[in-house]
């Protein structure tokens, strides 16, 4: 029997640190500061009933200097089988038809400040097709001469080609947003081979054209080419059916012989048979990942408020019941914690699990 997946990216709260008190890190962090509260609001909500006979199946915590990728996205690899040297975001590259091996670069926005070097969102760049479609002419010369190949899925979504040998230990965009990019840069036996490539492409793109006319409208110039990673293994068979926005989830599901449907409205119901036909469903509202990124709490709380309301319109589709479990997925910046509801579980009443506690404290 199927199950269906609620990926929860940055829905979670992180741990307190070890010995640390709970409420001196709850004052410092603001999302455990807001969940303390949330756990409180949401106990009597939809997703506190729809849980509460449900258990932990695993909980992870990245207690690493420099965690390599999102909690996540970690858990995705594992899911899908993504090899070791391969980075999940660059799967991205399946959704938009080019396949293995692939390079997946995203043009940026790097903050130039007194003491360190930041990087900006890149989703708030409002980066245009002509203004992309520029600075790539501007930057081919540059991948070139270093064997690379250079191809646009989106404006903000690069490709490249060539030099999957290169060894090279990257963090995507999303790990460094906000943070001195120092210590997110490539690293490896060849990272003196891309940080050329990467200065000469900021010496192309400095005072071009397309930066200057961004200029005139209050708008951050591109002025660096950030490196994602690189898929070049292919994924074992894994035939799920992706409800997504996320192109990197897509390509994994695409990949790993599986379909990718793009999310519905908000509100509108997910035909859930439709798209499951007896295969697993992952479904990914991505509510609170740009909150997280941006270290929003606020906009991280509303979220949570919005899957409250969105939630009654997946467990309430036609096909629901017809999953042999749910399984909720739910990170934050170190933690990932996957509960789990089996249809044997709805009878053992009395279980007591507290979802919201569970995942905000």
């Amino acid at each position: 029997m199927p199950e269906l997946i609620l990926l929860c990216a940055g829905a979670a709260t992180d741990p307190a640190e070890p010995g640390r008190d709970p409420a001196a890190a709850a004052s410092s962090d603001p999302f455990a500061r807001e969940g303390q509260a949330l756990a409180r609001e949401l106990a009597g909500g939809v997703l506190a009933r729809t849980f509460r006979r449900a258990r932990i199946a695993t909980e992870s915590t990245d207690a690493s200097p420099l965690p390599r990728e999102l909690p996540d996205e970690g858990w995705l690899r594992a899911r899908f089988g993504v090899a070791p040297c391969d980075a999940v975001a660059a799967w991205a590259a399946a959704a938009h038809g080019l396949p293995a091996p692939r390079w997946r670069a995203t043009p940026v926005h790097v903050e130039v400040g007194r003491h360190q070097i930041v990087l900006a969102d890149p989703t708030a760049l409002d980066l245009s097709a002509a203004e992309a479609a520029a600075l790539a002419e501007a930057a081919r010369p540059c991948l070139a001469d270093a064997g690379f190949g250079l191809e646009l899925a989106r404006p903000e979504r690069w490709f490249l080609s060539g030099n999957a040998d290169w060894q090279l230990d990257t963090h995507a965009w999303t790990m460094a947003v906000g943070r001195s990019i120092d210590g997110h840069l490539p690293r490896g036996e060849r990272a003196r081979a891309w940080r050329r490539v990467f200065t000469e492409i900021q010496m192309a793109w400095h005072e071009h054209p397309a930066n200057l006319a961004r200029a005139e409208r209050g708008l951050p110039p591109i002025n660096a080419l950030w490196l994602d990673g690189c898929v070049r293994q292919p994924l074992p068979a894994a035939p799920l059916v992706a409800v997504t926005d996320d192109d990197a989830i897509a390509g994994l599901a695409l990949a790993s012989g599986g379909e990718h449907c793009p999310l519905p409205a908000f509100g509108t119901s997910i035909d859930l048979a439709g798209a499951s036909d007896g295969r697993d469903v992952l479904l990914d509202p991505g509510f609170w990942r740009q909150p997280r990124r941006l270290g929003d709490a606020h906009d991280w709380r509303e979220a949570w408020l919005r899957f409250e309301r969105w939630l009654p319109t997946v467990l309430d589709a036609p096909a629901a019941g017809g999953f042999e479990r749910i399984r909720l997925v739910a990170s934050a910046e170190r933690r990932c914690v996957e509960l789990v509801l089996a249809r044997a579980d709805r009878w053992k009443l009395l279980r007591r699990f507290d979802a919201a506690a569970t995942l905000l404290q």
